[in-house]
C-alpha cells in the first residue's frame, strides 16, 4: 500500500504565506491604481498644473486659476478640488521633476504616475525581501512580502495619486542602493526626495553625516544644486512674485481651513501636533510637546548610534527605521508616509523571535487597515456625539498614527540599546 504523508507545518505555512502574497498584492493593485483609475487620484493636480505654468515661464504658485487650467486639461469636472488642493505648495525644485507629466493631458499624466509608483513600489518591496536573508523557500520572505504590499498607506497614496506615493518610494530605494554602497544612484534618489518633499529625507542625512557617507553626501548635494539651477532659469523671468504666493499658500496650508490644520480632529495627519493640540488647545505648546518628544527620542538614537560598532548591517537598518520615522513626528506629514514603516518590518522578520520584533509587528497590523477611512466614515456615525468630542476620541482614536509610532521607535531603539550592550559584552 501506498504511503500518503500529510503536509508539514512548514509546508503548510509556506503555502500560507504565499496565498496571504498574492491576495495582498490583488488588494495592492485594487485599492492602488485601479481605484486611482477610476478618477479618484487627483491630489497631484496642483504640481501638475505648477508644472505646466512654470513650462512657460508663468507663475507657478498664483492661487486663482488651478482649478480652471486643470479642467482644461481633461480632468472631471465631477471631482473639484478643495481649496488646499488648489493650492500649489510643493517646493519650486520639485516642479521640474513633474516636467515630464506636464506634457500629457491630465487623465495620460495620472495613469503614467500612478503605473510608475506601482512598478516602482513592486521591485521595492521584492529587494528589500532579500534583506530578510531567507530564499524563496522560507514563508518567512513570503510573510514580509504580504505585510508590506497590505500597507494601507501606500494604497492611499497610489490611489489619490499623492506625490508622497513617489517620495516614499524613492527615500526607501536610496537607502537600499546606499547599503549597496551604489553612492551614485542613492544620492540621486535622494536628491529626488529631497527636492520634491523636504520633509522626508532629512533623517537620512543625517544618518549618513554620522556615518561619513562623504561621496554619498556630495554627489546628493550636486544633484540637488543642479536642479535648484534648472529651476531658476524657469523662475528668473517670472520675477519675485511666486515668492509671495508661494508663502500664501503655505499660509493657509496650516490656517483653520488649510490640509494641516490642528483645530479640529484630522486623521489624515501623523504629526504628534495633533493629539497634543487636541489635549491642550494651545498651538505654541503643542508645537513644543512634539518638538520636545522627537528631540528626546533622537537624542537617545543618537546615544545608541555612538556606542554602536562600524559596518554592522543589521544594526544599520534598525537605526535607520528608528531616526526615520523620528522625522514624520514634529513636523506637518501625512499618513501617506507612514509607508515607510517598511524599513521596521526588516527588523521584525529579520528576527522574529525578539519580543521587541513581535511587539512592532503587532503594532504594524493598524497600518493594514485604512484608519482614516474607518475611523471618520464609519466608525464616528455609530458613537455618542459628547464621546466624539471628547479628548479620548479626537487625541486618542483619531491620532491613533502617531502614538503607534511613537510606541514603535521606542521598541525599535530599545532592541537597538539591548543589541549594543551584547555586543559589548
Amino acid at each position: 500500500m501506498t504511503e500518503h504523508r500529510s503536509p508539514t507545518p512548514s509546508t503548510l505555512r509556506l503555502k500560507l504565506a504565499i496565498l496571504l502574497t498574492v491576495l495582498a498584492f490583488a488588494e495592492f493593485l485594487v485599492r492602488g491604481p485601479v481605484l486611482a483609475m477610476h478618477k479618484q487620484g487627483n491630489d497631484m493636480a496642483a504640481p501638475y498644473v505648477a508644472a505646466i505654468r512654470l513650462m512657460h515661464h508663468q507663475d507657478p504658485y498664483k492661487y486663482p486659476g488651478v482649478l480652471e487650467e486643470w479642467m482644461a486639461r481633461g480632468a472631471d469636472p465631477d471631482i473639484g478640488l478643495d481649496a488646499s488642493a488648489q493650492r500649489p505648495i510643493y517646493p519650486p525644485t520639485a516642479l521640474p521633476l513633474f516636467f515630464p507629466l506636464a506634457l500629457f493631458r491630465w487623465v495620460t499624466a495620472r495613469a503614467l504616475y500612478v503605473l510608475l509608483c506601482t512598478a516602482l513600489y513592486t521591485l521595492l518591496v521584492l529587494r528589500f525581501s532579500a534583506l530578510v536573508n531567507t530564499s524563496w523557500h522560507s514563508s518567512r520572505r513570503w510573510f514580509f512580502l504580504a505585510f508590506a504590499f497590505g500597507l494601507a498607506p501606500i494604497h492611499t497614496a497610489i490611489r489619490l495619486a499623492n506625490p508622497s506615493a513617489i517620495t516614499c518610494i524613492l527615500f526607501l530605494l536610496s537607502l537600499l542602493l546606499a547599503h549597496e554602497e551604489n553612492n551614485a544612484g542613492a544620492a540621486l534618489l535622494l536628491a529626488l526626495c529631497l527636492c520634491i518633499k523636504p520633509t522626508i529625507g532629512p533623517p537620512a542625512l543625517l544618518f549618513f553625516l554620522l556615518g561619513k557617507r562623504w561621496k554619498l553626501l556630495g554627489l546628493c548635494a550636486g544633484f540637488v544644486a543642479a536642479i535648484s539651477l534648472f529651476t531658476l532659469a524657469f523662475l528668473a523671468p517670472i520675477g519675485r512674485a511666486w515668492l509671495l504666493h508661494l508663502r500664501e499658500n503655505t499660509t493657509y496650508l496650516f490656517s483653520y481651513d488649510g490640509a494641516a490644520s490642528f483645530f479640529g480632529p484630522n486623521p489624515a495627519c501623523i504629526n504628534l501636533q495633533m493629539p497634543f493640540y487636541a489635549i491642550y488647545h494651545s498651538i505654541p505648546l503643542a508645537n513644543v510637546l512634539a518638538w520636545t518628544t522627537a528631540s528626546l527620542l533622537a537624542l537617545w538614537w543618537l546615544m545608541i548610534l555612538r556606542k554602536s560598532h562600524a559596518h554592522d548591517p543589521q544594526k544599520s537598518w534598525l537605526l535607520l527605521s528608528a531616526i526615520s520615522l523620528i522625522g514624520l513626528l514634529p513636523i506637518y506629514q501625512r499618513t501617506y508616509n507612514t509607508g515607510i514603516i517598511l524599513l521596521a518590518l526588516l527588523f521584525v522578520f529579520r528576527h522574529p523571535k525578539s519580543f521587541q520584533a513581535r511587539a512592532v509587528l503587532a503594532l504594524s497590523t493598524v497600518f493594514l487597515l485604512p484608519i482614516h477611512t474607518i475611523l471618520v466614515m464609519n466608525v464616528a456615525f455609530h458613537i455618542p456625539h459628547a464621546f466624539r468630542l471628547s479628548k479620548l476620541w479626537v487625541a486618542g482614536f483619531l491620532c491613533l498614527e502617531p502614538w503607534l509610532i511613537v510606541a514603535i521607535v521606542i521598541l525599535l531603539l530599545h532592541a537597538a540599546s539591548q543589541w549594543t550592550r551584547r555586543l559589548r559584552t
